[in-house]
This record gives C-alpha cells, structure tokens and sequence, in this order.
C-alpha cells in the first residue's frame, strides 16, 4: 500500500513539473521571471486583444508588423496549438494604461514574446486604436520531440527513486 501511495505522489509531481514546464513559468535560478500575457475582449478565452504584464502593470501590444508568426508565439504561449487569425485595429476593444509592445518581431519558433525583438518596452509610435488581438486554435500545444525527450529523463529519474524508496521499505 506504501509503494502504490509513493508511486501516485510521483505521478503528481511528475505532471506538475510538465504543466508547469509547459506553461513557461519553471526557470532556472538566474533567469528572468516570464512575460505574462493574457487575451481580453474576446468571445471565448481562446481569442481576444493581447495584453502584457509588465512593470507592475498590464498593457497592450501595438499591431504594427504583427503578422501570424508572432500570433503563433503569443497562442502557444498561451497553451494553445497556435493562431488562426491576427486581428488589428483594436478589433477586440481598445486598451488603457501603457502600450508596452510595438514592432514585435518574432520568428515563430520562440516560446515565449519575451524572445522576440521589439522596439523596447513603452516605446512605441502608435495608439490604443492600434492595439492587436488574436484568434488561437482551441487544440491544445502539440507535446515535442524535446519535450518528450525531458519527460522520459524525468520518469527514469522518478521511476529510479521510487525503487530506492520500495527497497528502503523492504529492508526495514
């Protein structure tokens, strides 16, 4: 019974740490906290204008040069599977407060917008009529060769403690 307790744990935080991986926010000591990101305005969770945490304070992302590449990073970061449509002009609403990206630039492949170039944060040459929205595909974030790769090195790792732990238990 011990050993079926143990192994469930191990399932549970094995399953965190993935969720938390995926999510972006597990860092390694010495990185920079995420970029948080949300969507506002839309119908669904899944579309909306895109808003960026940052400073203290959430703001908006300017349309300029926003094109599907970048809608792609700003969805899988998200959770989702990517982007089915970039939506300009304040489509979603306009925001308030600062417009913290303008000229954001991705290539695509990027995990998070904080990877993208832009022209610096609160810099900018636009207004909130220019505030960009998304539309994201509602399948979730296919898993990667690399992501599956760590989860097998993790499951080796948990699966080795858990047998250490099951012949700790024997021997007592």
């Amino acid at each position: 019974m011990k050993t079926v307790l143990v192994l469930v744990l191990v399932v549970l935080v094995i399953s965190s740490e993935v969720t938390a991986a995926k999510s972006g926010v597990a860092r390694r000591p010495g990185q920079s906290d995420p970029v948080d990101i949300r969507l506002v305005g839309g119908s669904s969770s899944s579309e909306g204008r895109v808003e960026v945490y940052h400073d203290g304070q959430w703001g908006t992302v300017c349309d300029d040069y926003f094109g599907m590449n970048e809608a792609n990073v700003v969805c899988r970061q998200l959770g989702y599977g990517g982007a089915t449509e970039v939506r300009p002009e304040a489509a979603f609403g306009a925001g308030s407060g600062p417009i913290w990206l303008d000229n954001l630039a991705c290539e695509g492949s990027e995990t998070s917008i904080e990877h993208c170039s832009h022209l610096g944060w609160g810099t900018h040459v636009c207004h909130h009529g220019e505030d960009v929205g998304v539309v994201c595909s509602d399948e979730p974030a296919a898993m990667s060769a690399q992501d599956l790769a760590a989860l097998r090195v993790l499951w080796a790792r948990r699966l080795a403690d858990l047998r250490e732990t099951a012949r700790a238990d024997l021997r007592q």
